[in-house]
């Protein structure tokens, strides 16, 4: 888990990164070469290697945010002209989610050309849940491709924290993600792998 004053410095650095993207507009009012990453405490773990292997991209991450509360900044980003032709959604750490709430972020993405969804390695009951929905709700969207990080992850204990979730930035962990990423959102054509994901054991921590 991270320190909480370290993420609190972390959340405040990303949020000025706006100003190092394009700001050419594209179709819609979105932000033309720009990549909108939506994301919880776990995207900052991976932020610094994701902002190395992603052009352009603009990271909103935040400890402990839950679907809802991204979807809400997808809608604000696009009411302030800020919302990027393409998107990197990592949310489901903090709880389970619904098709209703998968299909509320498509509708707050309307016109994003490309949006890919981060499955989630999170030692929490409700991890296959969300990995099921986010894998059928990307089975059924053009536009979107899914970035399997439980599928990948799993075999590597070791590139977690104790709490079998978070990664110690700038580790191999971190670094993985980031590419995994990095070359589903930037492939010629879609690459998704169904989630295969299990419950899991331990509780007392934030995401």
């Amino acid at each position: 888990m991270l320190p909480g004053a370290l993420a609190a410095v972390l959340t405040v650095v990303l949020a000025t990164a706006p100003a190092q993207a394009a700001t050419r507009r594209g179709a819609g009012g979105l932000v033309a070469g720009r990549v909108t990453a939506i994301g919880d405490s776990v995207m900052i773990d991976y932020t610094p290697d994701l902002l190395h292997d992603v052009p352009h991209v603009v990271v909103d991450a935040t400890v402990g945010e839950q679907w809802d509360t991204g979807v809400a900044v997808a809608q604000q980003l696009r009411a302030e002209g800020q919302l990027g032709t393409e998107a990197i959604i990592g949310l489901g750490t903090n709880g389970p989610i619904t098709m209703v709430q998968f299909e509320a972020m498509l509708q707050a993405l309307h016109g994003v050309q490309h949006i890919v969804f981060v499955t989630v390695h999170v030692d929490q009951p409700w991890q296959q849940e969300v990995n099921a929905v986010l894998a059928a709700g990307v089975r059924a969207t053009p536009d979107a491709r899914l970035a399997d990080w439980y599928r990948l992850s799993a075999p590597h204990p070791q590139w977690f924290y104790g709490d079998g979730t978070h990664l110690p930035i700038g580790g191999v962990g971190a670094q993985a993600c980031a590419a995994l990423v990095a070359h589903t959102l930037l492939a010629p054509a879609p690459v998704v792998h169904p989630a295969h994901s299990g419950a899991g054991k331990r509780s007392g921590w934030a995401g």
